[in-house]
């Protein structure tokens, strides 16, 4: 090998893992300045238009729609919508059954039927946007039918409103993996991260990730951006490719409420490929990233993921490479470990630590497989095949 592939190898390595190591200080710092928010009190409850897109989802909706019910919230305050998806399940006969059960709560169904005038994988968003056509209240908030949502779940938003006045606050997810699931605790590990880094940049005033599953925003800005308009024709970015709209014009105001009585449980995907169909999903919306920063910095910590391939095959040709791998692992595990250890303590969830090793070392290799395929040929998700 000539001296400048040695050299050219050597000043890459150094630079993406410099970048690898100042972004989560970033990240990092970000998260620890976010400070945790205590209280479910309100001066005045504010109105919330609940949205819940439902396909095929007669297992989950009844548990989701209880669980909401149930909340310490006044039941004049909000409203239920399910927009039932085209469902060949009973989707939609359990959530009229909950209506005539429930007559003193306010519980909407929307049924669509299949159109073909609509943009190509434009399903979710259809869905949320006849949703939130049909609301009644100045907020929206979205959530998944297969979450479960806590006591205080609208109080703590309400609260938070109250107090910040934001014009749209993401909300923490969990994913609660049964005992024993390696691949749940893998997934549960990862999607805490996400979460967290989400939260991170809205404190520094960058807001780049949140979910959909616990997305609250004010109905009028939704309407002043123009809502889904020019993000419609990806199945994905329901809830980012929104808050980057939104933080086009409010960033200041784009906000994450750090709370536990807040927080959405869910459950991680059930085996491989479901799992990879799900982030091959998340992967194809950015495409659609308008802020070119968001783009360069997943690019870069691709190429830090991939020199530590590189570096550790060249080690076979010189001790040099697997000097340059162990530096960048090193840092690589250090900071991961940092900032995913302070982001599943607040989850609650400390016990998945004991998997963050063979995750790391693993997701590595995850990173460079789906950072390729999700940019390529179509997913099946929910019964439709999308791209």
């Amino acid at each position: 090998m000539t001296s400048y592939l040695l050299l050219f190898f050597s000043f890459a390595t150094l630079v993406f893992m410099l970048f690898y190591l100042f972004l989560f200080i970033y990240f990092i710092s970000g998260w620890q300045k976010l400070k945790l928010f205590i209280g479910t009190q309100y001066r005045e409850a504010t109105r919330f238009s609940i949205i819940i897109p439902a396909r095929n989802e007669e297992k989950n909706i009844a548990s989701c729609i209880n669980g909401i019910i149930q909340q310490d919230y006044p039941t004049s305050a909000y409203e239920i919508i399910v927009i039932d998806d085209c469902s060949d399940d009973k989707t939609a006969q359990i959530v009229n059954d909950l209506i005539a059960k429930s007559p003193n709560t306010n519980i909407r169904l929307i049924r669509l039927g299949e159109r073909k005038d609509l943009p190509q994988n434009s399903f979710k968003k259809f869905a949320l946007s006849q949703g939130i056509a049909q609301s009644q209240y100045p907020w929206i908030i979205t959530t998944d039918a297969d979450c479960a949502h806590p006591k205080y779940w609208l109080a703590a938003f309400a609260s938070f409103i109250e107090k910040y006045d934001p014009v749209m606050v993401s909300g923490p997810v969990e994913l609660a993996p049964l005992k024993n699931d390696t691949l749940g605790a893998y997934q549960a590990l990862e999607f805490s991260g996400l979460i967290a880094i989400g939260g991170a940049c809205m404190q520094h005033k960058s807001p780049n990730l949140c979910n959909g599953a616990n997305l609250a925003y004010r109905k009028d800005i939704y309407h002043e951006v123009g809502g889904y308009k020019g993000i419609d024709d990806i199945a994905s970015g329901d809830d980012e490719l929104l808050m980057h709209k939104i933080a086009a014009k409010y960033k200041d105001r784009v906000m994450f409420l750090k709370s536990k009585e807040a927080t959405v449980t869910t459950a991680p995907q059930p085996d491989m490929k479901s799992f990879i169909q799900q982030r091959k999903r998340w992967v194809s919306k950015s495409r659609k990233y308008s802020k070119k920063g968001i783009t360069f910095i997943l690019s870069s910590a691709y190429l830090f993921n991939l020199l530590l391939v590189v570096n550790l095959l060249l080690s076979f040709y010189s001790v040099y490479f697997l000097l340059l791998f162990g530096l960048s692992l090193f840092i690589k595990l250090l900071v991961e470990y940092i900032f995913l250890g302070s982001a599943v303590r607040f989850m609650g969830q400390k016990q998945l630590m004991k998997k963050f090793l063979p995750a790391s070392l693993v997701y590595v290799l995850y990173v460079l497989f789906i950072g390729i395929y999700g940019n390529f040929g179509r997913y099946n998700w929910k019964g439709r095949n999308v791209k």
